[in-house]
């Protein structure tokens, strides 16, 4: 829509935390978590956490599969560091309660974001299937055509748009630098 015709509607707007990263080494993926200087994903959890807020969380496949291989070694590490602050495994546990509280929503997926109109229906398909699988091991989450799918670098347009449909999902995030046409800041 537009912002000299939108009288009378509203837009709908979510906060969500997006992240995916390669496999790298525990330290790295460690230092993602929480680098010990007051910055990482440890934040966003923790927050939504303290207020009970409810928080959208994309991560892929790959991170969680990363973050889980980050576990922390207890001969070397600060204390600090052997929580769920820190700790890969524990960090995991930790999206895993807030996910059956309800605090965390997990979007769904692809395996490790790629681009979805370079790659066939039957494709995409099978690969969400694969990110579900692994997601719902390490979280205890279902999708389904409920689930809101993120779509990968969202590029979006009507073949995107029918790929995601034909994934099974209902709904998508579109986000843009300029959102209504028009709009003024």
């Amino acid at each position: 829509f537009r912002a000299d015709n939108d009288k009378g509607k509203c837009a709908k707007l979510a906060f969500l935390v997006h992240g995916n990263q390669h496999i790298q080494p525990g330290s790295v993926t460690q230092d993602l978590i929480n680098d010990g200087e007051g910055r990482g994903l440890h934040r966003a959890l923790l927050i939504h956490d303290i207020y009970q807020s409810t928080l959208n969380l994309h991560i892929t496949p790959t991170l969680a599969s990363a973050i889980q291989w980050a576990q922390i070694d207890p001969a070397t590490a600060e204390p600090w560091r052997l929580t769920r602050l820190a700790d890969g495994p524990r960090f995991n546990a930790w999206i895993k309660e807030l996910a059956a509280t309800g605090t965390v929503h997990l979007l769904a997926s692809t395996y490790s974001d790629h681009i979805l109109p370079y790659f066939t229906p039957a494709f995409n398909t099978d690969n969400a299937r694969l990110a579900e699988e692994v997601l719902g091991q390490l979280y205890g989450v279902r999708f389904d055509q409920n689930s809101v799918f993120w779509t990968p670098e969202r590029v979006l347009d009507a073949d995107v748009l029918g790929k995601i449909a034909a994934m099974g999902y209902g709904a998508t995030v579109i986000d843009t630098a300029v959102p209504i046409i028009g709009a003024r800041n």
